[in-house]
């Protein structure tokens, strides 16, 4: 620091985040969450499909009274949301999460929760949709 009183912003060595951070393997570039993922997106579409027959408006942004902005995954002619997660420990925790939130609000809510190790949702199964390409 200089003894003028004067302050001057730290300089910071390139890269300024660890090479872990940096490291091919984590977050979205570790194969196993990516594997996740995509099997969530082709979970999500597939359920969304078979709610569509049944008159649901899917992907339906929404602003509840307490100002919060969500997008919800469908919502029923009846105006119930409905949740689409996985049946793991962390994907029943976050429907929980996300029903109290509505629940506060008002809003009605249903929560479907898919098998993520079901082949159903493998690109190799006959009813898979697959990302839209446009």
């Amino acid at each position: 620091m200089k003894t003028d009183g004067s302050r001057r912003k730290a300089q910071v060595p390139w890269p300024a985040f660890p090479a872990r951070i940096l490291a091919p393997g984590l977050g979205s570039n570790n194969p196993t969450t990516k594997k996740a993922a995509e099997t969530g997106q082709e979970a999500h579409r597939q359920e969304q499909k078979e709610l569509q027959k049944d008159g649901a408006q899917i992907e339906v942004p929404m602003q509840l009274p307490d100002g919060t902005n969500v997008r919800k995954d469908a919502v029923m002619p009846d105006g119930t949301a409905v949740i689409i997660k996985p049946n793991t420990p962390s994907g029943r925790k976050a429907a929980a999460k996300r029903e109290e939130l509505m629940k506060r609000n008002g809003v009605t809510t249903q929560t479907k929760l898919y098998d993520p190790n079901d082949q159903k949702y493998q690109p190799n199964s006959p009813s898979y949709i697959g990302p839209n390409k446009n």
